[in-house]
């Protein structure tokens, strides 16, 4: 019995929001943080550490190590602010460009009571391709307030944008009880 059908399209916009969420929340499997987040988290405790060594520096050492805490917490702060710009601005750009034509194209989604079905067509082989993926072998599903992201792997996820959808409610409602404790809210 089919539960939900429709067609989904994706956009930078969608993209971006989804690269954002996989960058700063979303957890592995085992819960643990994102590598960029312990790289971003590790690079903000050493220009802290550098900010605290210029400050005792010029007060308590009276400037006995010279410039060099302040050549410290600006290179340290530099990478800092590029690490930043680089992961939330330039990647997610040169990333959508790879992927672009893929996201893209429409993607028609078939829900039942024992899986998720997704067809794409493919232009150049003048077919369309279908892939089945029963419940148990969604790693996890989250609902953000733009999008559902269904993952079939830790890193390879399906995007249905919200507001493509006629009732995004009751298809929440459906992935809750069908993933169970694999299901997750992104908290706002």
């Amino acid at each position: 019995m089919e539960k939900f059908c429709f067609t989904t399209k994706t956009d930078y916009e969608v993209f971006r929001d989804y690269w954002m969420f996989t960058l700063l929340q979303k957890r592995s499997a085992g819960g643990k943080k994102s590598g960029f987040l312990k790289y971003m988290t590790a690079l903000a405790a050493v220009v802290g550490a550098a900010g605290v060594l210029c400050v005792c520096n010029a007060f308590a050492l009276e400037n006995a190590l010279g410039v060099f805490p302040l050549f410290l917490l600006l290179g340290v702060g530099a990478a800092f602010v590029s690490a930043l710009a680089t992961a939330l601005y330039v990647q997610p750009k040169g990333q959508y460009k790879l992927v672009r034509e893929a996201v893209e194209s429409p993607q028609k989604y078939r829900f039942t009571e024992e899986q998720m079905e997704v067809r794409e067509s493919i232009p150049e082989e003048n077919r369309e391709s279908l892939a089945e993926f029963p419940y148990g072998s969604i790693v996890c599903g989250w609902e953000t307030r733009k999008a559902f992201y269904l993952f079939i792997s830790e890193t390879e996820a399906f995007l249905i944008p919200k507001d493509q959808l006629a009732d995004s409610s009751g298809f929440s409602a459906f992935l809750a009880r069908k993933l169970e404790e694999r299901y997750f809210r992104q908290k706002n």
